[in-house]
């Protein structure tokens, strides 16, 4: 028995086979003369589920998806990052979303991922917020494309803010008498 190998080139074509084939023996009878190769693609592409995610401040966490494709053969990882938005509607770790760093790792086979991304219900009415998420440090050769999303945080504190009593007034009072409550706006 002898070993034999051979290099097969990287491609962006869907799997293919070749056949090694023995041939001509000098002094042996060909036994077993075939034997078939698939060549399974394992250039992986991550990318976000989606270009951009919208999400209700007040809904605690962000679930975002990383999808891969292409070589979904053996384990892959991708790493996630958030970071502040820019201009009037920027959102600001550690005010409106919590600064995250995450390994989406991916296992044999595993063609999606989910990361949770923490929002903060800060109670300030203000403007719908956004930031961005990046994809990078792929393993194994892998691309990510596209490399970011976009982050809309939905505002539900009301404009104006809320008004409502301080503490429950008395349950009655005397006719001809007064009552004194307290409100606040929050």
């Amino acid at each position: 028995a002898s070993d034999w190998s051979s290099d097969v080139c990287s491609s962006d074509l869907p799997p293919k086979t070749f056949q090694v084939i023995l041939s001509n023996p000098i002094g042996s009878v060909l036994g077993v003369s075939t034997n078939t190769v698939l060549i399974l693609d394992d250039d992986s592409l991550f990318s976000f589920s989606s270009p951009a995610y919208a999400v209700d401040e007040g809904a605690g966490n962000l679930v975002v998806t990383i999808t891969r494709s292409g070589g979904i053969f053996g384990v892959g990882t991708v790493e996630v990052t958030t970071q502040d938005g820019t201009g009037t509607n920027a959102a600001v770790a550690g005010v409106n979303y919590v600064t995250t760093r995450a390994v989406a790792v991916f296992t044999n086979a595993q063609t999606f991922a989910t990361i949770n991304i923490p929002i903060i219900d800060n109670g300030i009415p203000e403007t719908n917020l956004t930031f961005t998420l990046n994809l990078g440090n792929p393993s194994g050769g892998a691309v990510t494309a596209p490399a970011s999303a976009r982050v809309t945080i939905i505002d539900d504190d009301p404009a104006g803010g809320t008004i409502g009593f301080v503490l429950p007034g008395p349950g009655s009072v005397l006719e001809g008498g007064s009552v004194t409550f307290q409100v606040q706006r929050v």
